[in-house]
C-alpha cells in the first residue's frame, strides 16, 4: 500500500486571477480560499493607501515612518494602522477614541478635522499624513 497516491492532479500554486472577480446570476457560488493554499481573497475593492508618520514617534515604531495600510474608508484603515502598529494608540487616540488635541491626520492634504473622518472613502495610492501641532507662544 503506498503512502501517498499519485494518480491525482498536481497542487498548482496560487496566481492572480486573469478575469474579474465577479459572479453573473448563473454562477454557482464558490469557496472564497484558493484549495492549492487555502490563502482567502475578497470580492470587494480595498484601497491600500500609505500612511506617513511624524518623526517624532520613529521611536516608537521602531524606525518606522511609513507603511501601507489597507480600508474601504478612512476608519478602516486607521483600525488596520492599529492592528500592524498597535503601540500607536496611545500616541493619536485620546481616552474617548477621538485624535489627540495635537495630533492632525491629513487625508491626502485635507484636514480630517473637517470632514465625518470615519466615513471617508479612500481610493487606492492615497495618503494618510499624521503631523504634530505645535502650540505656544
Amino acid at each position: 500500500m503506498s503512502a501517498a497516491s499519485t494518480s491525482g492532479r498536481r497542487a498548482a500554486p496560487c496566481t492572480s486571477a486573469v478575469t474579474a472577480a465577479s459572479r453573473s446570476s448563473s454562477s454557482r457560488a464558490l469557496c472564497p480560499a484558493c484549495s492549492a493554499c487555502g490563502r482567502t481573497w475578497r470580492l470587494e475593492a480595498v484601497a491600500r493607501v500609505t500612511v506617513e508618520l511624524p518623526s517624532a514617534l520613529a521611536a516608537v515604531t521602531g524606525g518606522v515612518r511609513t507603511l501601507e495600510v489597507e480600508g474601504e474608508t478612512l476608519a478602516a484603515a486607521l483600525a488596520d494602522l492599529a492592528r500592524k502598529l498597535p503601540q500607536l494608540a496611545v500616541h493619536l487616540y485620546d481616552e474617548s477614541g477621538g485624535f489627540r488635541q495635537h495630533v492632525l491626520c491629513f487625508h491626502n492634504e485635507t484636514n480630517t478635522r473637517w470632514l465625518d473622518g470615519a466615513a471617508v472613502v479612500l481610493a487606492e495610492g492615497d495618503t494618510i499624513r499624521f503631523l504634530q501641532a505645535v502650540s505656544g507662544g
